[in-house]
């Protein structure tokens, strides 16, 4: 699969979990571990989530550019990911920042497997 085969594929994959009314999709790179979530709000948008156990520092760096907004812990308010906010009209843009994650921030070469869980 190529990248434009596969932001196609993550598009479709966020869109059908949405209209079965899912309330996660997480798309993982089996070879890796590598993964990223999307919580599924209703079918009004979705929320990218990028666990901070899934980046080094130096990719932390990185996709403080490409989400700049966070989950804390609301005890601590410790930092627990990055995040950002879709609307459900902006599928196509949330598949291309999945694409931008693992290429660009994770690294994974350009022939890279993806497998998606959702729930």
């Amino acid at each position: 699969m190529d990248r434009g085969e596969r932001i196609h594929w993550i598009c479709a994959m966020l869109r059908d979990s949405l209209y079965e009314g899912a309330s996660f999709v997480l798309f993982e790179n089996p070879e890796s571990g590598r993964f990223i979530q999307f919580a599924l709000i209703g079918r009004d948008g979705l929320i990218c989530d990028v666990p901070l156990t899934m980046l080094s520092r130096e990719e932390e760096e990185k996709i403080r550019a490409l989400m700049p907004e966070t989950s804390r812990d609301m005890e601590t308010g410790e930092l627990l990911s990055y995040q950002r906010w879709f609307d459900v009209h902006e599928l196509y843009s949330a598949a291309e920042l999945a694409e931008r994650i693992f290429t660009q921030i994770f690294g994974l070469p350009p022939n890279y497997e993806l497998r998606c869980l959702s729930g």
